[in-house]
């Protein structure tokens, strides 16, 4: 809906127990310099005051509407009631216990403008329950068509929370039940595949993304590792029409135990994420700054891989393992491994 030229635009809110943040995650919506939009917020069957404080929001700000689940229905249950209540032609995504930049708001919209996106997303930074930023070992954030594509296979090729998104796209698609503490990665795993979706995503980090042990962002922690595999596993399907059994996931997850995996099981998943790679770009006619983001994001999967088998092998006492596993990789990798930009990353990050 324009009025004015201008865009209004639908921030939806999911809320449970977090009391502790509300009024933080709140405030930085409200206080946003883009003045065109509505927040719609749903608590959904909370124990604490939550209910309580969106009210007293709503009784202030005729911008907020507040609606409540009579029984706890879940995340993903909740956001797609959330895109039913919401009324404009674009919708922005927003958790509870987060914090958006003030200018978040009016940064998406003149991007999605200037180009004329369906989705647009941004950077963002981790912040710990005190609001203090965090190291993060994050992989970068592709922006070329067939780049974002790529990193399906692997991750949700867009930041979920900070993203702005065409109402249209999620009415006709929608949050899936079947994929809960993962439904945010299926709907974009899905939407990626429509060739003409336009996504644009800032370097700048424009969306603070509370680590908060009580909340949404830590809960369900298994399941959004099942849910993750069997998401990418799906894509790798319909990508390349051959399920193989794939389950380098794993690896970068933490939810392996180096005991129970042989040296030849290790050696093989780690084999998958180049074999991956192959296929796309064998698949694809990659320009030449998609090849990069490419090869540079495969680059970076495999160091975070290595690291989290590290970690894995100092848990389980298993250093020799592991080493001897990372030292082929490594080598039937190096040329995709050693250059200036993935040196930087890694110590930036790791």
């Amino acid at each position: 809906m324009r009025k004015n030229n201008n865009t209004y635009i639908s921030v939806v809110i999911p809320c449970y127990n977090v009391e502790r943040f509300l009024h933080t995650a709140l405030d930085s919506i409200l206080n946003q310099t883009y003045p065109y939009f509505e927040v719609i917020c749903i608590d959904d069957y909370s124990s604490d005051k939550t209910l309580e404080i969106l009210k007293l929001y709503a009784e202030k700000d005729e911008r907020i509407k507040v609606f409540a689940n009579k029984e706890n229905l879940g995340v993903t249950t909740t956001r797609n009631l959330l895109i039913n209540y919401s009324q404009y032609e674009y919708v922005l995504f927003m958790d509870s216990d987060d914090v958006s930049d003030i200018q978040r708001i009016q940064k998406l919209v003149e991007e999605k403008d200037k180009y004329n996106a369906d989705i647009v997303s941004s950077n963002y930074t981790f912040i710990d329950e005190n609001g203090s930023p965090l190291k993060t070992n994050g992989l970068d954030l592709l922006k070329t068509k067939l780049g974002i594509k790529f990193v399906t296979f692997f991750n949700s090729p867009i930041p979920h929370a900070p993203s702005l998104v065409r109402k249209k796209l999620l009415t006709d698609n929608n949050y899936n039940e079947n994929y809960k503490a993962a439904e945010d990665y299926k709907l974009f795993s899905d939407l990626i595949c429509n060739e003409e979706l336009n996504v644009r995503i800032l370097d700048e980090s424009l969306y603070l993304y509370r680590i908060n042990q009580m909340g949404m962002s830590m809960s369900n922690n298994h399941s959004q590792i099942e849910s993750h595999i069997r998401i990418a596993t799906e894509f790798i399907c319909k990508e390349f029409g051959k399920c193989d059994n794939y389950d380098f996931w794993r690896l970068s997850k933490f939810d392996i135990s180096l005991e129970v995996l042989s040296r030849s099981h290790i050696i093989s998943s780690l084999k998958q994420i180049n074999q991956i790679r192959v296929l796309y770009l064998n698949k694809y006619n990659l320009s030449k700054q998609e090849r990069e983001e490419v090869n540079r994001y495969t680059a970076q999967y495999y160091i975070f891989s290595y690291y989290s088998l590290l970690k894995q092998a100092f848990k389980n006492k298993k250093i020799i393992k592991a080493l001897s596993c990372i030292s082929i990789s490594f080598i039937n990798n190096i040329n995709i491994l050693i250059n200036v930009k993935n040196i930087k990353w890694m110590i930036k990050k790791i």
